[in-house]
């Protein structure tokens, strides 16, 4: 049974809602619902490389018959907006959280909903700083195992020597860190070359980035991935 919002007194002045309390929630979680999708996609295509996953209509996670002539009852990313907000959770850490808690096979969104989903953010959502701080210090001893053969036993000078690293497949240094250590020398060339990845691993844990290495991460690239974040929560 929907029930009225209570009278609130603005200024002394009382003011009536304009929607029922499950008119609002339900918007709430249609909102939210879009939202989640399209972080969803920007993730899988970062992770999978498949630049058009999302771009159409997805039956099976979107609601509606498919090209087999199955119908599929109502929305996926409805039930992860309900999750989400079950959790309290930022939806980009709690999308993020379990693409990075997979191993192999990319997470469905179907399972982004529901106990286990719960269960995997409530056992995993304190240690996503600390994992975020590893991934960074682990990065770093990355760039530097690689750099000194080059620079003390080879000689190069540092901007050759890190180009080389940055290029190198067998340095497992991770975007961000790879476009930070570019944007320090003003290697506007190496910076573009990681810019986009390096954006997508900022972008879904940007609170963290900023308070762990905000220093050493570029005005421009922060405002950037700030407003795309904005955009995909519109």
């Amino acid at each position: 049974m929907t029930r009225n919002l209570r009278v609130i007194t603005l200024g002394g002045e009382p003011t009536e809602p304009s929607a029922p309390v499950a008119d609002t929630t339900s918007s709430v979680i249609d909102v939210l619902a879009r939202q989640i999708r399209l972080i969803y996609c920007t993730c899988y295509r970062d992770k999978s490389g498949n630049e058009n996953y999302g771009t159409s209509h997805m039956p099976k996670w979107d609601g509606g018959r498919d090209a087999y002539g199955s119908y599929h009852s109502g929305s996926t990313w409805v039930k992860i907006a309900q999750t989400v907000m079950q959790c309290e959770a930022d939806p980009f850490s709690f999308i993020h959280l379990h693409f990075a808690q997979r191993t192999g096979r990319l997470p469905t969104p179907n399972m982004l909903h529901g106990a286990k989903a719960i269960e995997l953010w409530e056992s995993n959502k304190d240690s996503l700083k600390e994992a975020a701080r590893r991934g960074i210090e682990a990065s770093a001893t990355q760039l530097k195992i690689h750099l000194l053969p080059l620079t003390k036993n080879l000689g190069w000078d540092y901007s050759r020597a890190l180009r080389y690293v940055l290029m190198s497949p067998r340095c497992y240094a991770s975007p961000l860190t790879r476009y930070c250590a570019a944007a320090a020398v003003n290697d506007s060339e190496m910076m573009a070359v990681f810019r986009h990845k390096a954006m997508a691993q900022y972008m879904f844990q940007a609170d963290i980035y900023d308070e762990l290495v905000g220093d050493q991460i570029p005005g421009d690239f922060k405002s950037e991935a700030h407003q795309i974040r904005s955009l995909l929560l519109r």
